[in-house]
């Protein structure tokens, strides 16, 4: 990785420049790391819902456009949560031989597939690179220059690593995310040319572990990459002691409690909704997902 092309944040820059510096002794007197959060939020609230999402009762599929018929949201119980992503990031570390500190690309819409992958990753001190609507030059840029042997993507998207996997340097395993309204169609490695596993194929194959590689808190959590039409985008390393610190920024100016529910229906490389979806868990809130065309009975994909 070319270090000189990532930003990094400069942790005491950075606070005060957001005026987070005062409440930086509050991050430090608890938790120090993404993970040590979730597993702790995870065992406090065991029994409690975590995130949710609706079920697909209907779905009308036409060459002019796709609408759905959406049933009540499914949640699932804090304590599922923490071993289903445990699983994964056990998994995918096992799967595609995955050592500390690598780079995982996660290219999808926001899902609870996203949420777990992305924790049971960073349980294994991965770093997380996630990415959403990028061209094919863009999304092969990420993975060059982060050195990414991995991607996870969505089902309905996964045409795009076809094109670009003769220009790949190092990515060697696919994993998808299924489309919840289609019947997963059968993978055709030869056709992709790379290994590939369905993401419930991860899980159960990380059931027969419990080893975790926590991290520290300056290890790297995050890549963000920014988008441009005028040059390549730019990856901003963000640590797990960032992370903690903007987190704890947030709660000291949001009320949050149990009873309370955040809808996440943001592209997964928003850093700010990755911050408030870890909001929720600290306050064992709970996280709806969603998108911004099936928000309402009267969005564009619902059916009438």
């Amino acid at each position: 990785m070319d270090e000189k092309i990532f930003g990094e944040v400069d942790k005491n820059k950075n606070l005060k420049a957001s005026g987070l510096h005062q409440i930086h002794s509050i991050g430090k007197s608890k938790y120090k790391t993404i993970p040590a959060m979730f597993i702790k939020s995870c065992e406090s609230q065991k029994e409690n819902q975590s995130i949710g999402y609706r079920e697909t009762l209907k779905h009308s599929d036409t060459d002019d456009s796709i609408k759905y018929k959406l049933g009540k949201y499914n949640w699932i119980p804090y304590e599922e949560l923490f071993q289903t992503a445990k699983n994964f990031g056990c998994g995918a570390r096992n799967i595609c031989k995955l050592k500390q500190k690598s780079k995982v690309v996660i290219y999808s819409n926001a899902k609870k597939e996203c949420f777990i992958s992305m924790n049971g990753l960073l349980m294994q001190n991965i770093t997380v690179v996630p990415c959403t609507a990028l061209d094919k030059e863009h999304l092969l840029h990420i993975l060059n220059q982060t050195k990414s042997k991995v991607i996870i993507i969505d089902e309905e998207q996964k045409d795009i690593i076809t094109k670009i996997k003769g220009q790949c340097k190092y990515l060697r395993y696919v994993i998808i995310i299924p489309d919840n309204n289609k019947e997963s169609q059968i993978i055709d490695q030869n056709s992709i040319g790379l290994k590939c596993y369905m993401y419930e194929e991860i899980i159960q194959q990380g059931e027969y572990s419990n080893i975790l590689s926590l991290p520290s808190p300056s290890n790297i959590a995050f890549i963000m990459y920014t988008k441009s039409n005028d040059h390549p985008p730019v990856g901003v390393k963000i640590t797990h002691q960032n992370m903690i610190v903007s987190i704890y920024g947030i709660q000291e100016r949001v009320m949050v409690t149990p009873k309370d529910t955040y809808l996440s229906y943001s592209p997964i490389n928003k850093l700010t909704d990755i911050l408030l979806q870890y909001v929720a868990i600290f306050n064992g809130s709970k996280i709806g997902y969603g998108s911004y065309d099936t928000l309402t009975d009267h969005s564009d994909r619902i059916m009438k």
